[in-house]
């Protein structure tokens, strides 16, 4: 997103957000709300074909394997890349002496958060671990803070666009009692492509501008940058789907596969669920399991979860501790 940061000289303010009885009100709330939905997903899951599964991810052959290993490398490295982008979006304060930080090690950052929030969650994986590399590359708070909050707007963005974009021309066809109808699904798609344009207009006639609000600001990023944005991450959303397609052996048609996926990141992001574990395989089976065998469907998410989850988590340990080590003194991002 654009700049936002605290003016000088103006303190925080109260509010009954900040009291400690909304924390431990909204902790209790989620926890609750977490153990309900994974003792929805267990009572699910017990129903749930596994033996077929893995008998059926054993025979997945090599040539599927490998386009969609390149897949999932290019979504990993297109998602990392969404910390550059908060670079000429906020060019920090520079300081006499400061060094920038080099372009390889905000990648690795970028990578290593995001193999760490799919398998644990945003809290640890895309804030608290990138909070903390960070600060061991030199950054201020700051500064991490606008880097954060330009690729969590970047995924979003296009996520926004190319979901509004799937509602519009072919919705899917929801399960009984799954939500709205056709006509309702259309006009969430019209609002949300609305929005992701809106977004890119108002870059384009506002670049340069600053709004004040309190302690924060807010500085919109150049059309060209908001351009980056929408197709960096729908590249990003895209290339994830064609990995579950061509674990799937290509059996469905790409849009069924790509509205599943969206589908089920919005379900993971409302249950709180780290990883989306049984919140991904549950949504695919409802939207699906009228195409695909309920076990090729697992077979071919388990195998997904290989590929996408666990072998990039593999890489982002090692990179982890290899950032962890490392220490400069109060370098930055370059700007343009």
């Amino acid at each position: 997103m654009g700049a936002e940061h605290t003016l000088p000289g103006e303190e925080s303010g109260g509010g009954w957000t900040t009291r400690p009885w909304w924390a431990a009100a909204r902790r209790t709330f989620w926890t609750v709300f977490g153990l309900l939905t994974l003792v929805l997903i267990v009572r699910l899951g017990s129903e749930w074909d596994w033996e077929g599964a893995f008998q059926t991810l054993k025979r997945v052959p090599a040539a599927v394997l490998g386009p969609a290993l390149l897949c999932a490398a290019g979504a990993h490295l297109l998602y990392a890349s969404y910390e550059l982008l908060g670079r000429p979006m906020a060019p920090p304060r520079r300081r006499v002496g400061e060094k920038p930080v080099a372009i390889r090690w905000m990648l690795a950052v970028g990578f290593v958060s995001f193999a760490f929030k799919l398998n644990l969650g945003t809290v640890v994986g895309g804030v608290a671990l990138r909070y903390r590399l960070y600060e061991r590359l030199g950054l201020r708070i700051d500064e991490i803070t606008r880097i954060l909050g330009a690729s969590v707007l970047t995924n979003w963005l296009g996520y926004v666009a190319l979901a509004g974009l799937l509602l519009l021309a072919h919705p899917p066809v929801l399960p009984e009692g799954w939500g709205p109808g056709m006509h309702a699904l259309r006009l969430i798609g019209l609002v949300m492509l609305a929005s992701a344009v809106a977004y890119a207009l108002a870059c384009w006639r506002a670049e340069g501008r600053e709004w004040h609000w309190g302690r924060h600001a807010l500085r919109l990023p150049s059309a060209r940058i908001a351009l980056l944005q929408l197709g960096i991450s729908a590249l990003h959303w895209l290339l994830t789907a064609a990995v579950c397609w061509l674990m799937l052996r290509q059996q469905v048609d790409f849009v069924s596969v790509l509205n599943a996926l969206l589908a089920s990141a919005v379900a993971g992001l409302i249950t709180h669920v780290p990883g989306g574990l049984g919140v991904l395989e549950a949504v695919f089976i409802g939207l699906l399991q009228s195409q695909v065998p309920q076990a090729e469907l697992l077979a071919a998410l388990l195998g997904f979860r290989a590929i996408f989850y666990l072998l990039p988590l593999a890489v982002a340990v090692v990179l982890f501790f290899v950032i962890d080590r490392k220490r400069e003194v109060a370098p930055i991002p370059t700007g343009r």
